[in-house]
């Protein structure tokens, strides 16, 4: 895990970093010189804060351990509440359990909204370690605390911090139901730059869904405000991960990642950590690459290797030798390659590392390109057939992934609906109290919401039944060639058939067909070509059949078309058509002509069938009679 992950994982513990209380008990009790120095020091770590947190965090430290004896409770779990946040914005875990651990010791009920920080923080890294229980029940000590008080930016907090969680428990419902929740607080508070904080933590959640414009819109947003008040410590981690999402995502844009990766290099003069960089410098490297700038690659992979040793984290060890492979490789130097390639063994082996897919395909990548160089084809295919399988597993998370982001939409949507319904019913109790002194004005007034209550309610089941039939046809629509898939084309069958079984009328005619060696039209031009030919023919068949046929997709590269009141005569001529129609269709593929062909396997529904599940091993067996005798044919019952 990069540093940059691991500070957007704790972003939503930056939230409680500039809370100001009002010290209205507090300050009858203080000097006003011990006040004043402790203003001026708060006032001082927030303006660090700005720059870079662990200027903040030394300064602040120093100063507390200067003045401990002489201020008083609240405002030493001010100075604590501060540090535990710097802490967890640094990483260091170890260091904020100490000054939660001081913050008992000075007040075991955590009293104030200093406090309730402190609780929500503890809460935090306890949900971190694993401990949820007792991390969330923290945190709603806090959300209780601060539902009292009224303290709208110590609920920001602990929403933020719940969506945090969820978010690390793969609930992306959930976790975007409290980042709006938080998103709305801090609006209501008009603090921007929290607002600009959060929405670098939001873009995790919009990454993991696949909505890469708006995660992109959201951290340019917020890179921009920390660009006009000069916050070069998260101005940087944003251009870093807005940087990665040309990289790690489908919207490629290499000259975009050099751009921002240079951005990063002049910020890093602004930096208390100056090593950082490094991050900017392997950036490049990767990018020019790309880009196909070799020698300006060669320049930034030097830098980065300067700084390498700066850093102790593996898998950041094995992300950097990778691009040094590809650089090698790009350079044709073998020596070079194969020694990169063996510290990235030894990191694996001797810490007992596991790649993530990303990781592995690029490994891959890099073991096949090596291969190459040193003419070991037949290695580099077998590796070439297993990067294939890794990029067909990991396309079909992604479409997974994607297709899960319009139902998780939509419980978020329904869940709104719910609590606007609860809101209203809590409105219209408050309305039959008040009846009993304002009898004929609220009776008018219950009329009126009461029609609105039912018109939203009929909307709402409007909304539900559009809803169920939108994903009805999703379940029975094959998603790529737009043609219903197997469950939809049997269950058309099956209702006929028992018509036709039921009332000893009509009949019946299947057509099974598939295309000729589809497996080498894969192999030979790809999957994306494999997919163009299946959708035409697809669109090329339903144009060869009547209104009243069905065609769909069973699997693969087969398709069925059930006819309705077609004799087997009439079928084996409209499987001719189909067969024709098929044959004269050619697919550009770059500069590749990919003619086409189809067997076909044609029977007519007869009472001993019984089903449509025997009737298909019928027309199948004859497919595969048709397959076996040269393709490109028809086969039918006699």
């Amino acid at each position: 895990m990069t540093i940059n992950i691991k500070r957007l994982n704790l972003i939503s513990l930056l939230l409680s970093l500039c809370i100001l209380n009002t010290y209205s008990t507090a300050i009858a009790q203080i000097t006003p010189p011990i006040f004043d120095i402790i203003d001026n020091v708060l006032t001082k770590a927030d303006q660090l804060d700005l720059k870079d947190p662990s200027l903040a965090h030394d300064y602040l430290s120093k100063q507390y351990a200067l003045h401990e004896n002489s201020i008083p409770v609240e405002e030493r779990l001010d100075f604590l509440s501060r540090l535990v946040s710097y802490a967890l914005y640094l990483d260091n875990k170890t260091l904020a359990l100490k000054y939660i651990s001081q913050a008992y010791k000075v007040s075991p009920q955590l009293v104030g909204d200093e406090g309730s920080d402190i609780l929500i923080s503890h809460g935090i890294i306890l949900l971190n370690d694993g401990q949820d229980k007792e991390g969330i029940d923290r945190i709603y000590q806090g959300i209780e605390r601060a539902t009292l008080s009224k303290d709208i930016q110590l609920l920001a907090v602990a929403y933020s911090s719940l969506a945090w969680h969820y978010h690390q428990q793969k609930d992306i419902a959930n976790s975007l139901q409290y980042y709006k929740k938080a998103f709305h607080s801090l609006e209501k508070l008009k603090d921007f730059t929290e607002l600009a904080l959060l929405k670098t933590q939001m873009f995790n959640v919009y990454i993991d869904l696949h909505d890469i414009k708006t995660a992109q819109h959201l951290l340019n947003s917020a890179v921009e405000h920390f660009k006009q008040n000069k916050m070069p410590f998260d101005e940087f981690m944003g251009l870093n991960s807005l940087a990665a999402t040309y990289k790690n995502t489908s919207v490629k844009n290499h000259q975009r990642r050099i751009d921002l990766y240079n951005e990063m290099v002049v910020l890093s003069p602004s930096l208390a950590d100056s090593f950082l960089v490094y991050y900017a410098y392997i950036g490049l490297t990767d990018a020019f690459i790309s880009f196909g700038d070799i020698s300006n690659a060669s320049i930034n992979w030097q830098r980065s290797q300067d700084l390498l040793n700066n850093f102790s984290d593996n898998q950041l060890r094995i992300n950097h030798y990778l691009v040094g492979i590809k650089l090698a490789i790009a350079q044709e130097n073998t020596t070079l390659a194969h020694r990169y390639l063996k510290n990235i063994n030894i990191y694996i082996n001797e810490h007992t590392l596991t790649l993530n897919t990303i990781q592995r395909m690029e490994f891959l990548q890099a073991k096949i390109g090596l291969a190459v160089l040193d003419n070991h084809f037949m290695q580099a295919f077998t590796m070439q057939n297993e990067l294939l399988t890794l990029h067909r597993t990991q396309s079909t998370t992604t479409r997974e992934i994607i297709r899960s982001r319009l139902k998780i939409q939509f419980d978020i949507e329904q869940q709104q609906l719910e609590n606007q319904l609860l809101e209203k019913t809590q409105k219209i109790n408050q309305i039959e109290i008040d009846s009993l002194k304002q009898s004929k004005t609220i009776q008018r007034g219950i009329i009126l919401i009461g029609t609105g209550f039912v018109i939203c309610l009929l909307l709402f089941i409007y909304r539900q039944l559009k809803n169920s039939q939108y994903f009805k046809m999703l379940a029975n629509t094959d998603p790529l060639t737009k043609i219903p898939n197997r469950r939809a084309i049997f269950s058309f069958a099956s209702k006929y058939i028992k018509h036709i079984n039921s009332t000893n009328t009509g009949m019946l005619s299947i057509i099974i067909y598939d295309i000729d060696h589809f497996k080498s039209i894969n192999d030979n031009f790809g999957h994306n070509t494999g997919d163009e030919v299946l959708f035409k023919i697809a669109q090329i068949s339903k144009k060869q059949l009547r209104a009243n046929d069905l065609l769909g997709r069973i699997g693969g590269e087969e398709f069925l078309a059930v006819l309705k009141d077609t004799p087997l005569e009439h079928a084996l001529d409209i499987a001719e058509r189909l067969r024709d129609s098929i044959e004269m269709t050619h697919i550009t593929s770059g500069e590749d002509n990919i003619q086409v062909t189809a067997s076909f396997g044609v029977v007519q529904y007869e009472a001993s069938a019984k089903n449509i599940n025997t009737l298909y091993q019928q027309a199948d067996e004859l497919l595969y009679l048709a397959k076996s005798q040269g393709r490109n044919c028809i086969r039918a019952t006699s």
